[in-house]
């Protein structure tokens, strides 16, 4: 009975652990991707906000690559029953979950920073500023588009021509209303959201903590064992 739930956990661990190194290798990949990406050095250049885009960046670096090597050493250490491994995954998994955590809390209490506002509506003046319709960046074009909005704070932003360009819908719809504001209720709406499925996944990295400590300690009891029997 103990052999079998020594294996159900070799398993689960295993299973969880591969989905979370191509997570973790999934998060490292996209990061690296936009740091290098041209389209996303102009969204950095024309926004102003070089700093701070690129240090959102390392930080993602840094966390699917801790998410990776910590999948890596709880998948060896669940295979070999190596409570070494186990032990280093068990510590990397708690340094990803405070930084998850806390991270995911202070976002979450941010979103409604009235700087916020003001960040998001200087990048989309900015990225507007003396563009006509053929060298408005790609990333505006989207964003009017996908939240149906116009310029930053609305049609004003342009020229009446330019407005009935590039803030209207295939179908036919004129876009007035302001991006800036809409793009801060669509975060401060969903930053909830964001919030649970972060602490979500920070529930689920710590069950796998417990399933390792758990698999440890029976591996640890049956080597003692082991060697309790030999020393007879």
């Amino acid at each position: 009975m103990a052999k079998g739930c020594t294996q159900c956990l070799r398993v689960v661990l295993i299973v969880i652990n591969v989905l979370f190194l191509l997570i973790g290798l999934a998060i490292l990949a996209g990061s690296l991707f936009l740091y290098f990406d041209t389209t996303m050095r102009n969204i950095k250049a024309s926004t102003g906000l070089q700093i701070e885009m690129d240090i959102a960046l390392f930080v993602a670096m840094a966390i699917g690559a801790i998410t990776a090597l910590a999948a890596g050493f709880g998948c060896c250490g669940a295979f070999h029953e190596s409570t070494c491994l186990l032990g280093a995954f068990c510590t990397f998994v708690i340094l990803v979950c405070i930084v998850e955590i806390g991270g995911g809390i202070f976002l979450y209490l941010k979103r409604t920073d009235p700087t916020v506002y003001s960040t998001i509506n200087n990048s989309l003046k900015n990225g507007i500023r003396n563009k006509n319709e053929t060298t408005l960046p790609e990333y505006i074009r989207f964003t009017q588009q996908w939240l149906r909005c116009c310029g930053a704070n609305g049609t004003d932003d342009y020229s009446k021509d330019m407005a009935k360009a590039v803030c209207t819908a295939p179908d036919g719809e004129q876009f007035t209303e302001g991006c800036a504001s809409k793009l801060y209720n669509f975060i401060e709406v969903n930053g909830l959201w964001a919030l649970i499925v972060i602490l979500g996944v920070a529930v689920i990295e710590l069950l796998c903590m417990i399933f390792a400590v758990s698999l440890c300690c029976t591996v640890r009891r049956e080597q003692d064992g082991y060697i309790g029997v030999t020393t007879d």
